[in-house]
Formats: structure tokens, sequence, C-alpha cells
């Protein structure tokens, strides 16, 4: 089948510095200075974003509330969701009470500034029944908290994994199975990653990371993530393809390479994109009020064949880790 057209997401979890982080620092923020040029460079390119305010117990994790000013320039190239960690300061809690607290104050905070918040992605990637639940009974309509073949223990017990979904393809989940098709309301859009991927181990995370996901190759390889992202489409198994990126603010800023050539890489992909026949730009509604996909209800997730790492891509892996690449240093991934 020949490629057709086809949708590229640019999501951000906009948050505050991991403890650690702040510790060793004094940063408590990191990134949000170079927001205007992204915002700029994102607008002259005609290219949307979804960008998920992180609203937490912690009150330096309010973002919108003390970034008021960029948090509405975001809202005005594109899409502003909601992006909650679930943790009571530094201590995990996932059970019903407070997973249904933090989400509903994050959703009230935001909705009460102006912003719609119809689209949501965990902080961790975390995701449950319960959660899912209350996202539909909110009146979200997409989530964006699952990466297929994904699995991690954080340091502090939490423990995410989606190593039941094998498709990047979004799907409606069954409320009682959030990794499962066949539901109906909110529409789950996975970030993109080669599905065949799940280990345990942290080496293996980095290669997850920095390799599979073509988000943290953007802004230091455009070329290598351009070519990813046309495998993964070429892969995809219907017509009307998503692709979808996730990044931070923090992204941006210099490690091995310099702010200023993260922002030409930036936009020399964004010009990429928009050079490839029949690719757009698109926020995670828009992905919701356009989506035209197969019938969900009655697919199982594994029924395709993971896509595979070449020996090219093998090498190209052990190329980039010998690159003095920065670590994330904030609690998403």
């Amino acid at each position: 089948m020949k490629p057709g057209p086809f949708r590229v997401a640019l999501t951000y979890d906009v948050e505050r510095n991991s403890p650690p982080f702040v510790k060793s620092t004094g940063k408590v923020y990191s990134g949000m200075e170079v927001m205007p040029e992204v915002l700029q460079t994102m607008k002259a390119q005609g290219a949307p974003g979804t960008w998920y305010i992180a609203h937490d117990v912690d009150p330096e994790n309010q973002i919108a509330l003390r970034f008021p000013e960029i948090t509405a320039d975001m809202a005005g190239q594109g899409e502003v969701g909601t992006h909650v960690h679930f943790r009571e300061y530094q201590k995990v809690r996932t059970d019903v009470a407070f997973v249904t607290a933090s989400v509903s104050a994050a959703t009230e905070c935001l909705r009460s500034e102006g912003y719609p918040a119809k689209s949501f992605r965990g902080g961790n990637l975390y995701m449950s029944p319960v959660l899912l639940d209350h996202l539909e009974d909110l009146g979200y309509e997409t989530d964006s908290s699952v990466l297929p073949g994904h699995r991690v223990t954080m340091n502090d017990g939490l423990r995410v994994d989606h190593t039941e979904r094998r498709s990047c393809e979004p799907y409606y989940p069954k409320k009682s199975q959030p990794w499962s098709a066949g539901g109906k309301g909110i529409l789950e859009i996975p970030l993109s990653a080669f599905p065949l991927l799940s280990f345990a181990t942290p080496f293996f995370s980095v290669l997850i990371n920095y390799l599979v996901l073509i988000s943290n190759l953007v802004l230091l390889d455009p070329e290598l993530a351009i070519e990813r992202m046309q495998r993964i489409r070429n892969k995809w198994p219907t017509e009307n393809a998503v692709i979808v990126l996730s990044a931070h603010p923090h992204d941006f800023l210099a490690d091995s390479i310099s702010t200023e050539a993260k922002l030409e890489n930036f936009e020399a992909f964004l010009k990429a994109v928009n050079r490839i026949p029949g690719a757009s730009f698109a926020t995670a509604a828009d992905i919701r009020s356009g989506w035209v996909g197969p019938d969900q209800a009655n697919r199982d997730p594994r029924d395709r064949a993971p896509l595979k790492l070449t020996t090219g891509d093998l090498r190209k892996a052990k190329q980039l880790l010998r690159r003095p690449v920065r670590m994330p240093h904030t609690s998403s991934v």
C-alpha cells in the first residue's frame, strides 16, 4: 500500500524540574525562557502544538498559575491540555481518592482560566482504569499517556507498564483495560515508538527514550528524525497515520549542542515535514475531531507483527549513545 496522508502531533509536557535536579542545581524551572522562540518558530512553519500543562499538589508544579502569559501564548499556538503527576510531593499515590481529586483540581484550574482542557497526559505516562473512567466523567476527549511496549519502575516505586499495547494506532480504549481497544468516548493517541521494544534494564530504557522515540532526535539530528518518522509511517496499518512526538521545555537547553543549534534543528525538522507530500501538523483535538480509523471494537491490539530493528538501526543507536546526551531530569518521560 502506498503511504497516504499523515499527521504529526508536536506535544509538550510543561512542568517543573524533578526534585533531585532542583537540589543539585537550584533551578526549579528550565527551558521556559526558550519557549517564546519555540512558539515563534512553530508559528512561522504553521505547526500547532499540544501543551500538557502540569498542575499537581505541589504548588511549584502549577504551571498555568505561575506562568500565565506563556500558557496563554501556548494556547494561541495550539491546544492546552492537562498533565498530572500522581504524587503527594515525594510520595506516590495512585489510590482512587487521590487520582480523582488531583485530576479534578487540575481540570478546574485550567478551565477556570478559560482553557477547554479536553486532552490529558499522565505524569510518567501513568494510566489506569480508574483514571480513564474519571477522565470520561470530566468530559475529556483524548488521552496520550500510552507508549506502546514501554515498561518502567521509577525510583519512588511508581510502576508503568504498557507492554500489552503493541500498536501506535489511535484507538478507543476499554474502561477496564486502557491498553485494549473496544471502548468509546475518549480517543487514546499513543506516542510513536517501535512497539517491539520493552526492556526493564536501565540501558535499554535509554535506547527506548532516545532512539525509538523520534522526539529526542528532532533537536539533535533532524534528518535521522525524519528517516525514523518515515519508517514508522511506512509500516502504518492504515492510510490515516498519526505520528506523536513528545518533549519538555528543558529539552531545548544546551547540553551536547547549544540552544541555538537545537532551535535551528527544530526549524529544519518542521520545514522538512512541510515538504513531505500529504504531511500536516495537528493537535490532539484535531486528531480526535478528524479521526477516521478502522473498526476498533473487534480488534485485538496485538494482532499485527511488531516493527523490527535492523542492523543499521542498532549501529545508529550505538553512535548516538556515544554522544554526550543529557539524561532527562524531570519526573516525566
